[in-house]
């Protein structure tokens, strides 16, 4: 079994793929090898987990073996799209960047994953860099699961 936000992770990356046209690249936070290789190709998106956490009260559920906890789950996609680095004035990048933000927004925003009953929310993005021959853009979307671990066996 895998945590939830690995579970959020996995759904997110076949749900970009399935909505987001375009991109030659989409990579999760597991795909190390590819990562340690190279930079993706772009255009690409990595999706990863950034943080996670417990809401309500850890005693209402103290003692009660396999009970669900909210997990308030922050989701980070980032969008890498060519950037030449030329000063030239080419809209390119512009015009190959904004459709993809649009798109994944467009897919993530207000989207129920399998087995949630709340609504994933784009809760805002931000310049990561603009290196070499690349730009890149990282989106956060946040969303509350709630998640059981199973009982360890004794």
């Amino acid at each position: 079994m895998q945590s939830p936000e690995m579970m959020l992770v996995a759904a997110a990356k076949l749900r970009i793929r399935d909505e987001v046209p375009g991109l030659v690249t989409v990579l999760d936070a597991l795909d190390v090898a590819a990562l340690q290789d190279a930079q993706p190709q772009p255009p690409a998106m990595l999706v990863a987990p950034s943080s996670v956490a417990i809401s309500g009260n850890p005693a209402d559920t103290a003692g009660v073996e396999g009970a669900p906890q909210a997990h308030d789950i922050t989701l980070v996609v980032h969008t890498i799209v060519a950037a030449p680095n030329d000063f030239a004035g080419d809209e390119a990048t512009r015009d190959e960047a904004a459709p993809l933000l649009y798109a994944v927004r467009r897919a993530l925003t207000n989207w129920t994953p399998d087995g949630w009953f709340e609504r994933l929310q784009y809760a805002g993005g931000r310049l990561v860099s603009l290196d070499g021959a690349c730009m890149e853009w990282a989106d956060e979307f946040r969303g509350r699961v709630w998640f059981a671990y199973p009982a360890p066996d004794c």
